[in-house]
């Protein structure tokens, strides 16, 4: 509450191994003359001893002949914000060691159609140098015999208008793509 908080020192409501940071921090606004201005997002302790984060802007108050008085700081809670921030980390992390580990070839293409990723299954199942498709078509190694059916998939998938095909629904992070499959395992036991 308000009344528990005033007569307080808002370093009591920083955790111990973050503490010295935050006043360096102040510190640092204090000693750069040419900044009246500071923002920081640091930890703090909740009411009920869990650990939250804060946003604070900083600012210096002068008196009139330009000597600073004060620092006046607003802050704000971001725990909600860092808690997804850290869901989207593990999240993109799993994702990232499925697609690192997939036998599965997967090329992403930008607006302008060039390649902008490509998984490491490409440079395992083609052949080719890692990162050998990233700015070039995805059209480049596909064999002739095959490339007038994917260019009309890839044709058709540009035309679509439904939500997957117009930049993905951003509440479900799904998109269009097409599915070319290669049987790797039976044409290396068949090719040798």
């Amino acid at each position: 509450t308000r009344e528990e908080l005033t007569g307080s020192k808002f370093i009591d409501f920083i955790p111990q191994p973050v503490q010295q940071q935050v006043l360096k921090h102040i510190e640092a606004l204090l000693d750069d003359p040419d900044s009246e201005t500071s923002e920081h997002e640091h930890e703090v302790k909740r009411p009920d001893g869990s650990i939250g984060w804060h946003h604070w802007v900083n600012r210096k108050i002068f008196d009139s002949s330009g000597q600073v008085i004060e620092v006046q700081g607003i802050g704000r809670d971001i725990t909600a914000r860092k808690g997804m921030e850290a869901a989207l980390r593990q999240s993109e992390g799993r994702a990232r060691s499925i697609v690192e580990s997939s036998f599965d070839i997967i090329l992403i293409a930008g607006a302008d159609g060039l390649v902008t990723f490509e998984s490491p299954a490409a440079a395992r199942v083609l052949g080719y140098e890692p990162g050998f498709h990233i700015g070039l078509s995805p059209l480049t190694t596909v064999h002739p015999d095959d490339l007038a059916i994917v260019t009309q998939a890839l044709s058709i998938l540009k035309n679509l208008t439904h939500r997957g095909a117009t930049g993905a629904d951003p509440l479900q992070g799904d998109g269009a793509g097409i599915l070319i499959q290669l049987p790797d395992r039976f044409l290396r036991k068949v090719c040798g």
